[in-house]
């Protein structure tokens, strides 16, 4: 059965979070992101204070309760937008890629596309994904990465499988030993996260565990 992704959702308003203006950027993406099988498991709105997003961003990065986190708003180059900033604050690696392709397909439909600084990174094996404040603005940026998005946690969930079927921590020495056993896994880590991480899994899997930044991810 396939895994149902689960994401949550960030606005960033300051007149939403006091009430003063319908939040429909956090309803539209539930719609668009429901409807494409994932699960939405929370859907907040923030005032546009730095140091309130971070502190968000690590307390659900910290909790196992989502793979994705999509913030919207606050993406912009007046002085309350600050959600850039406060994402870089807590994540561990930038994916800068992710951010330009969302830039370059918003370009094809509005010049103003270029003056948004949102910014896409990972904590704690969490991708944290800024969008526009826009309704539609946020949700063609969606479906911009919706594709790569997909393909990363599919190949997380291929790690995640295969671990639990052969039990890592609690298989045999002999069994572990078993050139097969080291080379699939070398292969298989090499596939989902790189080169270099496939030879470090062909030493670890050896010693029946996995190497500390593969664990991290897939935990």
């Amino acid at each position: 059965m396939a895994h149902i992704h689960r994401v949550k959702i960030l606005v960033l308003s300051d007149a939403a979070s006091r009430g003063e203006r319908e939040d429909r950027t956090g309803p539209g993406l539930r719609q668009l992101l429901e409807g494409e099988g994932w699960h939405v498991v929370a859907c907040e709105i923030l005032p546009d204070v730095g140091a309130g997003i971070s502190r968000r961003l690590e307390a659900w990065t910290d909790a196992d309760g989502c793979e994705v986190i999509f913030t919207a708003g606050g993406t912009g180059v007046g002085p309350r937008d600050v959600t850039p900033e406060a994402t870089r604050a807590v994540c561990e690696k930038e994916v800068p890629g992710l951010a330009e392709v969302m830039r370059s397909e918003g370009l094809k439909k509005t010049r103003l596309a270029a003056l948004s600084r949102g910014t896409v990174g990972v904590r704690k094996g969490k991708l944290i994904v800024n969008l526009p404040g826009s309704v539609r603005g946020a949700r063609e940026s969606v479906m911009a990465i919706l594709a790569l998005l997909r393909s990363r946690l599919g190949n997380l969930d291929r790690v995640r499988r295969v671990i639990k079927t052969l039990g890592m921590v609690n298989c045999t020495a002999d069994f572990q030993q078993q050139p097969s056993v080291i080379n699939g896994f070398s292969e298989l880590f090499a596939d989902v996260f790189g080169k270099d991480h496939g030879v470090g899994a062909r030493s670890a899997v050896g010693m029946g565990s996995l190497p500390g930044n593969i664990a991290t991810e897939v935990e």
